[in-house]
């Protein structure tokens, strides 16, 4: 009987050990898969961030670019009402000192520049 004991605890055994060994690697593949799963959802986060900076950066280099080119037309201009300033300043001195030496034709030449234009902008 002991013989035919041990053939039933083997024979119950057997299949008990493989249901065990195929419900671990149930598990484990089920965790792994878990794991796969949060990591993508992780990626798919990152991805939908990146692209949100991506816009963000595409929008602050066009606000960028725009203030470059309006200090450049600033800078221009400023240049340009300085040059007329220092024309402007050369013919008043040019004028005094013709009236100093006795207003003989012919007067100093007016400067090119047409200020008021630079000052309306």
């Amino acid at each position: 009987m002991s013989g035919s004991l041990i053939n039933v605890l083997l024979a119950a055994a057997v299949p008990g050990a493989f249901s065990i060994w195929v419900a671990w690697l149930n598990l484990r593949s089920k965790q792994k898969s878990d794991a796969q799963s949060a990591q993508g959802d992780y990626y798919r986060g990152l991805e939908t961030r990146i692209d949100a900076l991506q816009c963000r950066m595409d929008e602050l280099q066009a606000k960028l670019d725009e203030e470059i080119e309006k200090r450049r037309v600033a800078q221009d201009r400023n240049f340009m009402l300085k040059r007329a300033l220092q024309q402007y300043v050369a013919f008043a001195q040019a004028i005094r000192q013709w009236i100093d030496n006795g207003s003989i034709p012919p007067p100093p030449e007016a400067p090119t520049a047409n200020i008021s234009k630079l000052l309306e902008g």
